[in-house]
């Protein structure tokens, strides 16, 4: 793949990985993945000795996701139709085998154009129209002391990045009151936007554990091997997780990973809430600890478009307070710094954001809340004071408009694989409830920078069954 299809490429896992709205993306397709001390150990329903279940339509479920997308600039449109289907068939609390799968189909609605500005992943292939396999997988429950073995194509809930792969993941059930369990993976990498897998693969093993209520702990290890074009990369991936609660209002979470036997990044979370004080908020702290240069794609996917990346450290912190009623005031700190000020480059920036800013919800009228939001945003070069506002109306039950305006010092668009500054957006959002299945979306998204002015409609619709 050449190099322009790779940055395309890491455009779209950007993109499918930023965060949403105050709406609840229809996108959001359930996953059968268990989190990662979620194994499933209920009730059996199969008379003993039966191995091959009996499902009924009650155990059949899923959502089929279609989308229209228009984007468009001064001199230039796209258009673009896609669509998700999710399946999944089974219950692990009382089947022994269950299944799960999603794929998504793309058509590009102007032809293949991959010279325009507003070109994607998808407009660098042959064909206008491509299918993609996300997930495609068999669960096999409580085989003995083995809880569960999944065979097909699947995420590792404990690899962080993109860990896509076909093959197998197996995990032990519970081997001490501690809950101990033993973990074994191994496959092919799932390179989507790769014309060949030969020459790669990915193995490993783990162990995770809770020993008392509200602790949890794993590590796990990793061995890739990835064979793209003139060169030929392996890395050994260590990864330590961990999760505490600490008495019922506060958890705390970290990870810690290494590279070829050095420390490459550590993230630190907590999380505190208070329903009798009114006091909520979470602190996060992450920390590139080495130069990232070139590594296999599933430990660093973003490489064509970030190159070398430099250590950097980034601290947030959000915290509300509830002050009765229908009021709560919310305010936030998020600090980005890089270990030597002379790194500083594009996708690698230092800043520094503070706002604050009230919510009302329920005021003036029933189902429509407010927000306002005064956001101070600081770098080396640039002072910048602004305000952000939205506003969300809830219509019956069925309907929910929401408009907005925010403001970005630094934003990167994952349609052109570029980062814009100065960024001021402005947004209206609605949903509407057909029925209990059906769910229609329409969004209307203008931001406009110091180059252009690029508007994006979607609208989408969601039928689950």
């Amino acid at each position: 793949m050449n190099p322009a299809a790779r940055a395309l490429a890491v455009a779209s896992i950007l993109h499918a990985a930023a965060s949403g709205s105050a709406f609840d993306e229809p996108g959001d397709i359930p996953s059968s993945s268990e989190a990662p001390s979620g194994l499933v150990s209920g009730r059996e329903d199969l008379r003993e000795g039966s191995f091959f279940p009996s499902f009924s339509r009650a155990d059949f479920h899923g959502s089929l996701w279609s989308r229209y997308r228009i984007r468009a600039t001064a001199d230039e449109t796209d258009q673009d139709f896609s669509q998700d289907l999710s399946l999944e068939l089974g219950d692990p609390a009382r089947h022994r085998v269950t299944f799960a799968f999603l794929g998504e189909w793309s058509l590009d609605l102007d032809g293949v154009d991959g010279s325009s500005a507003l070109s994607q992943i998808e407009d660098t292939f042959d064909s206008p129209a491509n299918g993609r396999l996300l997930r495609a997988h068999a669960d096999v429950h409580r085989l003995g002391s083995v809880e569960r073995v999944r065979l097909g194509r699947q995420e590792h809930a404990l690899l962080p990045e993109v860990p896509l792969f076909d093959g197998i993941d197996a995990a032990s059930s519970p081997l001490s009151p501690w809950k101990v369990r033993l973990r074994a993976f191994g496959g092919v990498p799932s390179h989507l936007y790769e014309s060949s897998p030969s020459g790669d693969s990915l193995y490993g093993a783990g162990i995770e554990a809770e020993p008392c209520e509200g602790t949890w702990a794993a590590l796990t290890y990793a061995h890739i091997e990835d064979d793209p074009l003139l060169t030929d990369e392996r890395d050994d991936f260590l990864v330590f997780d961990a999760r505490q609660r600490v008495l019922r209002p506060l958890t705390v979470s970290g990870r810690l990973t290494a590279l070829e036997g050095e420390l490459r990044d550590l993230l630190l979370r907590a999380f505190a809430a208070d329903a009798e004080s009114g006091w909520s908020g979470q602190v996060s702290y992450f920390a590139l600890l080495r130069t990232e240069r070139r590594r296999v794609t599933e430990i660093d996917p973003f490489y064509e478009v970030l190159l070398e990346e430099r250590p950097y450290h980034d601290a947030r912190v959000l915290v509300t307070k509830d002050l009765g009623g229908q009021f709560s005031l919310t305010g936030e700190i998020a600090i980005r710094e890089l270990e030597n000020e002379g790194d500083e480059g594009t996708f690698n920036r230092e800043f520094r954001r503070y706002s604050i800013g009230p919510d009302v919800h329920d005021w003036p009228l029933d189902g429509l809340s407010l927000s306002l939001t005064a956001e101070a945003w600081e770098s080396d070069e640039k002072r910048v004071r602004t305000l952000g506002a939205a506003a969300a109306q809830e219509i019956g039950e069925d309907l929910r408009i929401e408009v907005g305006t925010e403001y970005s010092l630094f934003k990167f668009d994952p349609a052109l694989g570029d980062e814009r500054e100065d960024v001021r957006s402005v947004y209206v959002r609605g949903g509407y409830d057909v029925d209990e299945s059906l769910t229609a979306d329409v969004r209307l998204e203008i931001d406009d920078d110091d180059r252009d002015t690029y508007r994006t409609l979607r609208v989408g619709l969601l039928w689950r069954f």
